[in-house]
């Protein structure tokens, strides 16, 4: 039990400790650690798939609903990584085609939504004075969607103000974002980007 309680402990503070490290990056870190998690969900059901002797898609804990758009995007993504051998994705079509239920919500989407209940309860748990430092050192932010999530109160306060911040000088944060991300620094993609990542999401 002691054991058990001693690697909660590092769990959360390794959460802790990840999300205040995003808070330094140009990036919300609710979204960026809840989509790490259902990439690693997926990853991990497809590995467990392609480990079984008979994989079927029930055991991946896949079947039982239906991958949306973007998790299906991913899943394919990740086949592809993971090179040749028999497709999750074409075994879960299949199924989908076959069966006569009505759709399902998408198991990996209900993963991602815990993922980011759990960091946003992580992030109204920390300290204020080391979030206050943070956000103060830093250029991360909360996008809209987890900003309304979060219970009223100075953190709020704090993570509003610094949403007005960004966007007196949104062609900066847009440059920094582009880098963060990847994106090739281009104003109207990173604008793009920022739509459909998780800042005004």
């Amino acid at each position: 039990m002691a054991e058990r309680r001693a690697e909660a402990g590092v769990a959360a503070s390794t959460d802790a400790e990840g999300l205040l490290g995003l808070l330094l990056e140009p990036c919300c870190p609710i979204c960026t650690l809840s989509r790490q998690a259902a990439l690693s969900y997926l990853d991990e059901r497809l590995t467990r798939w392609r480990l079984s002797p008979a994989p079927t898609a029930a055991e991946t804990g896949l079947a039982a609903g239906v991958l949306c758009s973007q998790h299906w995007r991913k899943l394919v993504m990740l086949e592809a990584q993971h090179g040749a051998g028999p497709r999750l994705s074409e075994v879960l079509l299949g199924e989908i085609l076959e069966a006569a239920d009505a759709p399902r919500p998408c198991p990996v989407c209900e993963v991602q939504q815990a993922a980011a209940r759990h960091y946003l309860g992580v992030l109204s748990r920390l300290p204020t004075e080391t979030l206050g430092l943070v956000l103060r050192q830093g250029e991360g932010f909360v996008c809209l969607r987890h900003l309304m999530a979060l219970p009223t109160g100075p953190l709020k306060g704090w993570l509003l103000e610094r949403v007005h911040t960004l966007t007196l000088d949104l062609p900066r944060f847009q440059q920094r974002y582009a880098r963060h991300h990847g994106i090739e620094e281009d104003p109207q993609a990173a604008l793009a980007a920022l739509e459909g990542g998780g800042w005004l999401a």
